[in-house]
């Protein structure tokens, strides 16, 4: 099971989700004569592979694989109850599946805009990684992903700064690497809920501690430079427009970001109409169509 398992994680990358569902779908034909379809190992599979078709938007295919993965989960733990099956898999792997089944189902429904709906299957899945912890600290990984969840689809503003204090909680006292490795994403969430409150300066303290983190960890460098224009961002906010534009101008000038921070900057600062131009016109040429708001752009061509 561990090996499969570590297969599944090595496979996925949401950044490629088209990619991914290939070959979650390859993997379980290829293996098919040791993964059986009434498997917990089977069902962690679906599990993400409704979240691959989930991030294109193929939620009846989500939902169905989902609903598939539920029931093999259900009736193994129904087995478990009844002594039916202690000889098989056992109560913490169900328990395991139960849970990304959970998120998975919380995350599709965000992602369907039903953010309401979403916070149940959130909820239920801190209550059974709770169940879990602190004997089985691989569960840390999954509480974590639905708290830092609840965070997103949460409506209220406060409930959203306390999932994300809890989140860093989780963070900081985890012995799960897995789990320690995304202090420097919730940080720097928390310092987004501050920023859009107006609070810059709890937001400035987030960015430059995620920024902190992610150096000593030695992060990719793509990491490092979304952190250091986090700061700028939060600095142009507070009215710091030359360390602001400091630091843009180290970062690359092939990020649409960047080109628009600095645009915006050197208007602030004045004195340099064509360097805002060249650097409006640069942002709007590299933003993509789904990546940038109709209002972001428009203040752009405002420039």
């Amino acid at each position: 099971m561990c090996a499969h398992l570590a297969s599944l994680t090595s496979l996925c990358h949401w950044t490629a989700a088209q990619d991914t569902e290939s070959k979650l779908r390859n993997y379980l034909h290829e293996n098919s004569s040791v993964i059986s379809d009434s498997s917990l190992v089977y069902a962690e599979f679906l599990t993400q592979l409704a979240r691959a078709q989930a991030l294109q938007h193929k939620f009846t295919d989500a939902h169905a694989s989902l609903d598939q993965a539920k029931a093999i989960v259900s009736k193994v733990e129904s087995e478990n109850t009844s002594g039916e099956n202690q000889d098989q898999l056992s109560v913490s792997q169900a328990r395991r599946v139960r849970v990304r089944h959970l998120l998975e189902t919380g995350r599709l429904l965000h992602l369907e805009g039903s953010n309401s709906a979403a916070v149940t299957p959130f909820r239920m899945v801190t209550q059974l990684c709770r169940l879990g912890l602190p004997d089985d600290e691989s569960l840390s990984p999954f509480l974590l992903d639905a708290v830092h969840m609840l965070a997103i689809v949460d409506p209220e503003p406060s409930a959203q700064f306390m999932w994300n204090n809890k989140a860093i909680g989780i963070c900081n006292k985890s012995t799960n690497p897995e789990t320690r490795a995304w202090l420097a994403s919730v940080l720097n969430n928390q310092g987004w809920c501050f920023f859009e409150a107006g609070e810059y300066d709890a937001a400035l303290d987030m960015f430059k501690q995620a920024l902190d983190t992610r150096t000593q960890r030695g992060d990719a460098a793509t990491d490092i430079a979304v952190a250091r224009w986090s700061v700028a961002r939060c600095l142009r906010a507070m009215g710091d427009y030359e360390t602001a534009l400091q630091i843009q101008l180290e970062l690359s000038a092939d990020s649409a970001a960047v080109c628009e921070e600095r645009a915006h900057l050197y208007r602030a600062i004045g004195g340099n109409d064509a360097l805002v131009r060249e650097s409006a016109a640069k942002a709007i040429a590299l933003f993509k169509e789904d990546e940038v708001s109709p209002q972001r752009l428009a203040a752009l061509r405002a420039l």
